[in-house]
């Protein structure tokens, strides 16, 4: 898919946003001095020189910084250090413009809460969310996704856990033991593009190791880089998407040129979600079937078992015209439609059909 192409569907409400720590230059914060917000690495030699760090002993690493500042000052010290960081006093032009467009979901790896703020100023609602968050709570587009945490919820009880910091607190595939993990993936499975601005090779290395894991979204995916990103991490990204060294601002210019079509918003239609299964064993519990018979809510993972060995878990009937229906699916037939009486088994025929998909892949 071609930039130009992309970023049409914008207006549709189908794309996604995923910002870095790049897309937060600009906006200022309340700090008397040098309010301007600034990259992790002057953060990290700010709280070196505050613990009187000789130079050639410091590094860039925000989180190797911070962890040296808390031995040394303690939790309450470092928090409110990042408050002055981080909390939003003024945000750019060309940030609130960002968030005057619909995008399907937003994600950041930033602590700020500058495309919130953005949305508000267009006088829409956009709610701060963490992976500590229920996600079933939130399946809706109207938030923000923190995947480090946000800074209006840093307290004692986060900072070792939903605020990622420390090297204690951080593990690069926190988002997969989360619920958010499947809503993050069918978002970069499903949606039309997909823009990352502001993020780096050298700084976000986390988001790009868990995009390197989820296939078939490299045409659709963009990534909105600053004129002087060097060529080497140019190189990187053209393996998991299409680089455009626009920045934020020029980024921004696009979108404003883009013309508005005025026609009704086409609507898609996506026949699965992956299922939800593990290699661990099910338990066979009354209160599964009681779920299922009085709730209609579906263990997948003992459906998945009892595709494959009835006898041992007597969860779902198998039914002959999922081995049919698999065939004409796979001859190319177009058109499959299921219909049954009310509460015959449509729903578990559909999700069954879904993990046998799993299997013959």
């Amino acid at each position: 898919m071609k930039f130009e192409e992309a970023i049409q569907k914008i207006q549709y409400g189908k794309c996604l946003l995923l910002t870095g720590a790049g897309f937060s230059l600009g906006a200022k914060n309340y700090k008397q001095d040098k309010s301007a917000f600034r990259i992790a690495k002057y953060i990290a030699h700010e709280l070196y020189n505050e613990c009187d760090v000789p130079k050639e002993n410091q590094d860039d690493d925000l989180r190797r910084a911070s962890q040296w500042y808390i031995r040394q000052y303690g939790e309450d010290k470092i928090i409110a250090f990042l408050q002055r960081e981080f909390i939003i006093k003024e945000i750019s032009p060309t940030q609130k413009e960002l968030g005057n467009f619909p995008w399907r979901r937003c994600y950041t790896l930033n602590y700020d809460e500058i495309l919130e703020r953005a949305y508000l100023e267009n006088n829409k609602l956009l709610s701060s969310v963490t992976l500590s968050d229920e996600s079933e709570q939130y399946r809706t587009s109207s938030v923000c996704v923190h995947l480090n945490g946000v800074i209006s919820q840093l307290s004692r009880a986060t900072i070792d856990n939903s605020f990622k910091l420390t090297y204690k607190s951080y593990n690069k595939d926190y988002i997969k033991n989360t619920g958010w993990w499947e809503i993050f993936e069918d978002d970069l499975l499903l949606c039309d593009a997909i823009f990352f601005v502001g993020c780096s090779l050298q700084s976000d290395t986390d988001l790009i190791h868990l995009l390197d894991r989820t296939k078939n979204i490299k045409e659709k995916t963009f990534f909105i880089v600053g004129p002087d990103e060097n060529d080497i991490d140019l190189m990187q990204l053209e393996d998991l998407g299409t680089p455009l060294k626009l920045g934020t601002e020029g980024f921004v210019r696009e979108l404003q040129n883009v013309p508005i079509i005025n026609v009704d918003i086409p609507y898609t239609f996506h026949h699965f979600v992956t299922p939800r299964i593990t290699n661990q064993k099910p338990e066979r519990k009354r209160i599964s079937f009681i779920d299922l018979l009085v709730k209609g809510n579906v263990d997948e993972n003992l459906l998945a078992y009892s595709i494959k060995n009835a006898d041992s878990f007597p969860y779902f009937v198998f039914r002959d015209k999922l081995e049919v229906v698999l065939q004409k699916i796979q001859s190319g037939c177009p058109f499959i439609v299921v219909l049954s009486d009310l509460g015959n088994g449509k729903t578990l025929f559909l999700k069954a059909l879904s993990i046998c998909f799993i299997r013959e892949r």
